[in-house]
């Protein structure tokens, strides 16, 4: 069995929207219903904790059902994750953005058993692009596509080992941009990679919500 957290704190700025965009509808349904369900329909999923805005309490709408648990996040992402993990009672937490809603059940029940076997996963996808590092709009470097993945969520890791980490990247004032980072920094556990769909993007632009209504047309 496994506990998810996911995470509603994000905005609609870049998207020229006034409410957060994880309540945005498609096909009438708001942006995070689609992961909420995904979660839901894994017989393995204990618990799902809703990490909200404040103000973001009383826009919800979503079927009632007893292993939804809405908290109020934090101020950083990894704060707001942080608060989830302490209402969580399994050992094994998956966390995983809503504003990725095209995710797969499949694909969650993939990092569940890698996470129970390896104690750290995560889903991310080869990079495909040519990637540049670059410092003031100066190329410093082309980096190779052979050992670069895109990360996306869910990422799963062990409650105890987590509040471990997370301890001592409080002392160091250490905030990661993503959950394993907190491992990769702060423990000898390698995180394992689960090879995900590019179809599992992230919504931060206007033009990510045409693409995601196609990638949800599909799957329903």
């Amino acid at each position: 069995m496994f506990d998810a957290i996911i995470l509603m704190a994000g905005q609609g700025k870049r998207m020229g929207l006034e409410e957060n965009k994880v309540l945005y509808p498609i096909f009438g349904i708001p942006l995070y219903q689609f992961s909420l369900k995904a979660f839901l329909a894994v017989p393995e999923c204990h618990h799902v904790i809703l990490v909200i805005r404040p103000e973001d309490r009383l826009l919800l709408h979503h079927p009632t059902d007893s292993r939804i648990i809405v908290i109020e996040g934090g101020k950083e992402r990894q704060d707001s994750v942080a608060l989830g993990v302490l209402k969580c009672t399994e050992d094994i937490i998956l966390v995983h953005d809503a504003a990725r809603p095209n995710i797969r059940i499949d694909d969650i029940k993939r990092v569940y058993e890698a996470t129970f076997i390896h104690k750290v996963a995560l889903l991310a996808s080869p990079v495909v692009d040519t990637i540049k590092q670059v410092e003031a709009r100066t190329v410093q470097k082309t980096l190779s596509r052979g050992t670069l993945w895109a990360a996306q969520t869910p990422q799963g890791f062990n409650r105890t080992q987590y509040l471990e980490c997370i301890e001592k990247a409080k002392k160091v004032h250490f905030n990661g941009s993503d959950d394993v980072v907190l491992f990769e920094e702060f423990s000898s556990i390698k995180p394992m990679i689960v090879e995900g769909n590019r179809s599992n993007i992230k919504v931060t632009t206007v033009s990510d919500l045409i693409l995601i209504e196609s990638y949800l047309k599909e799957g329903m």
